[in-house]
């Protein structure tokens, strides 16, 4: 009997039917979570000292050892340039431990947050509606199968990607 080719076959058109509905978040890449506002800023900033300490380290002519210290280094090695008239190399200390201050109490300075919330384009399940599922929503919102058409689903339980295995 054929029977067991049909139900395939039917379960295959609504699988592709069903994912036709929805997509991953183009926010959260899936997901359902993202990094908070706070955090966002605090590594954007983060990665702003490191570049000043990196350029400042660099314009000095200090580098960091093996054991994480700034060290100078050696006059045999060529240097790219020289310091600029009205800064000697004297005062590369100084610049050097002012931006290790900044970074020392930016890293004080975490937020308070978690890092990572819930995505607020898919409410945190991974997935949102495709062009096509807003349009079954609408029409199944017309004819009172569904009370808010274009409703965000509620969050995913926790440790999961939107109900997905």
């Amino acid at each position: 009997m054929t029977m067991p080719d049909d139900a395939d076959r039917l379960i295959d058109q609504w699988s592709r039917f069903l994912a036709a509905l929805e997509a991953d978040c183009p926010v959260c890449a899936g997901t359902g979570v993202v990094l908070s506002d706070a955090w966002q800023a605090w590594h954007e900033r983060a990665g702003e000292l490191s570049r000043v300490a990196l350029a400042a380290r660099r314009a000095s002519g200090m580098r960091l050892d093996g054991n994480g210290a700034m060290v100078r280094v050696p006059d045999e090695l060529p240097r790219r340039r020289e310091p600029a008239e009205g800064h000697p190399g004297a005062d590369a200390p100084t610049v050097m431990a002012a931006v290790e201050r900044a970074i020392d109490e930016h890293e004080r300075a975490r937020p308070a947050e978690a890092e990572h919330v819930p995505c607020r384009a898919c409410a945190g399940c991974g997935l949102v509606l495709t062009p096509i599922g807003r349009r079954l929503a609408q029409l199944l919102h017309r004819h009172g199968f569904v009370t808010v058409p274009d409703a965000t689903p509620p969050p995913a339980a926790p440790g999961t990607n939107g109900g997905r295995a």
